[in-house]
C-alpha cells in the first residue's frame, strides 16, 4: 500500500498542507477495515480520512507501527509510533491537528491503535472439533503429490532439478496441464515463486520452453521475486502479495538460504517453517537441498539438510534423485515419498526432461529400467524392480539387492497386495508380483 504523494503544489510556505479546499468533518464512528496480508487500511469515509498501517511490529518494549495519514487522497503525514505510547500517540495527533483542524485527530488515532493492536494479537479463533471425513480429492491440490494447503518439502543436492520441478508445478498448479503430472484438483488463481538462488532471466527461459513443450505461448500467472533476505524478514510483504493476488501456491527456492544465520540449526528451521505456516490458504512447495554425507550415500533414503525439525515440520516429504548422461539433451528425475502426516505414502512415476533450443518435453519415466535411479529407492520398488524381470527366490534376491534375506522376507510378507509366493518344486520358493486385474 502507498499513500497518493503530494503535488509540488500542495506544500505551503509554512510547512502545512494546503487542506483549504476540503470539507470540514467530524467523526467518531469506527473505522472500515480492510486487511492486505499483515497490513491495514483503515478508512474513515465520512470525513475522507485513511490511514495506512505497515511494518507492524512486536518488540520487547512494545508494539510499533507506521501510519500513513492522508485525506481525500491528500497526504499529510507519515511515522513509526509506539501503539501504547500516550505521549507518541498525542504527538502523532497534534501533529496532523496542525495540518487540518477540522479533524477530531486524537479519537481517530486512538481508534486506528487500538485496531492495529487487535490484528497485532488476534490470532487463529478457539473452534470446536466436529468430525468430518475429508474426501481424498480434497486432501491434494495436485493428486499424489501436493497436499493442498500444506508445506510439501522436496529435497535433493544441487543440480537434480529441484528448481526445474519446483516452476513445473507451479505451472501445473494454474491449470497448465504438463505430461507426466496429474491435472490440478482445481486451478489457482496465481502462484508466487520466491527466488534465493538463481535470476528472473532463468526462470523465464524455463517457462517459456515448459509451455512451448505442450504448445503454450500464454503465461500462466506466476508473480516472481528475487530474493535476498531471510524469509522471516520479508514474511509481511509475502502475505500483502498473497492476499493483493489471491495466491494458492507460494514456492521458495530454497529453504537454507530462506532460513537466513545457521541453517542447519534447528531454531533457523522452525522459524522458517512457521512462517510459511502463517501463509495458510496456499499451498506451500518448499524445495531444500541435502547433506554432503546424503548426497555422498549410494543407496536408500536420505533426509533434507539442516535439522530434523524440517522433515518433521514438512507435511509431504519428497526425495528428488536424477541423473543425466554426457551430451545429452535428456534429463531423469525420480521422486521418492519419504514421509506422509495425513494418508499413506505414494508412489510417483519418475520424469523425463527432453530439451532442445526452444522447449522442454515432459513425460513419464519407468525407474525400474534406471539402476542408477531404482538403487535410491525404497525397498519394495527396488523389490518391484528386481521381480519385474521374473520370479526370483529370496536368496536370489539378497545377492542382487546386497540385502540380508530376512530383511528381503519380511518385505516381500508385509506386501501381500504387491507379492506373492508362487509353487515350485523344492523349497526356496521363488516369489513374483500380484497381478493386477
Amino acid at each position: 500500500m502507498t499513500a497518493t504523494k503530494r503535488g509540488a503544489d500542495d506544500a505551503v510556505a509554512d510547512g502545512q498542507t494546503d487542506l483549504s479546499g476540503l470539507p470540514r468533518a467530524e467523526t467518531t464512528a469506527a473505522p472500515h477495515c480492510t486487511r492486505l496480508g499483515d497490513d491495514l487500511q483503515l478508512d474513515w469515509p465520512d470525513a475522507g480520512v485513511r490511514i495506512e498501517v505497515t511494518g507492524i511490529r512486536e518488540h520487547r518494549e512494545g508494539a510499533t507501527a507506521e501510519f500513513a495519514v492522508s485525506v481525500n487522497g491528500i497526504e499529510l503525514h507519515w511515522a513509526r509510533l509506539g501503539l501504547a505510547s500516550t505521549q507518541a500517540r498525542t504527538t502523532f495527533a497534534k501533529r496532523l491537528h496542525d495540518q487540518h483542524k477540522a479533524l477530531p485527530w486524537g479519537t481517530l488515532v486512538e481508534q486506528a491503535c487500538r485496531r492495529t493492536m487487535h490484528s497485532l494479537r488476534d490470532g487463529a479463533p478457539f473452534i470446536c472439533l466436529m468430525p468430518r471425513l475429508r474426501p481424498e480429492g480434497e486432501r491434494f491440490l495436485i493428486p499424489n503429490l501436493l497436499v493442498r494447503r500444506e508445506s510439501n518439502v522436496f529435497f535433493a543436492d544441487g543440480g537434480h532439478g529441484k528448481s526445474l520441478l519446483g516452476l513445473a508445478l507451479g505451472i501445473v498448479a494454474t491449470g497448465v496441464a504438463l505430461p507426466g503430472i496429474a491435472p490440478v484438483t482445481e486451478p489457482v488463481r496465481s502462484v508466487v515463486y520466491l527466488d534465493w538462488e538463481s535470476n528472473k532471466e532463468e526462470h523465464e527461459d524455463r517457462l517459456f520452453k515448459l509451455l512451448a513443450g505442450v504448445g503454450i505461448k500464454t503465461a500462466p500467472p506466476i508473480i516472481y521475486r528475487e530474493m535476498t533476505r531471510p524469509l522471516l524478514e520479508e514474511v509481511s510483504l509475502v502475505r500483502a502479495v498473497i492476499a493483493e493476488h489471491q495466491a494458492g501456491v507460494v514456492i521458495v527456492d530454497s529453504l537454507a538460504p530462506a532460513s537466513g544465520a545457521e541453517p542447519e540449526s534447528a531454531d533457523a528451521a522452525v522459524r522458517t517453517l512457521t512462517a510459511l505456516r502463517s501463509f495458510s490458504q496456499t499451498t506451500r512447495v518448499v524445495l531444500a537441498h541435502v547433506s554432503k554425507a546424503s548426497a555422498d550415500q549410494r543407496t536408500g533414503p536420505t533426509r533434507p539438510f539442516g535439522s530434523v525439525f524440517v522433515q518433521n515440520l514438512g507435511r509431504s516429504v519428497w526425495e528428488v534423485r536424477s541423473c543425466q548422461d554426457e551430451d545429452s539433451d535428456e534429463f531423469r528425475m525420480a521422486l521418492f515419498h519419504r514421509k506422509a502426516n495425513s494418508g499413506r505414502l505414494v508412489s510417483h512415476p519418475g520424469l523425463r526432461f527432453r530439451f532442445d533450443a526452444e522447449s522442454i518435453r515432459l513425460s513419464l519415466l519407468d525407474i525400474t529400467e534406471e539402476p542408477e535411479l531404482v538403487i535410491r529407492a525404497s525397498l519394495v520398488q527396488r523389490l518391484r524392480a528386481a521381480l519385474a524381470k521374473g520370479a526370483k527366490t529370496i536368496p536370489d534376491l539378497a545377492r542382487e539387492l546386497g540385502v540380508k534375506e530376512d530383511t528381503i522376507r519380511k518385505a516381500l510378507v508385509r506386501n501381500p497386495k504387491t507379492f506373492v509366493q508362487l509353487d515350485g518344486d523344492a523349497a526356496p520358493y521363488p516369489w513374483g508380483l500380484v497381478v493386477q486385474r
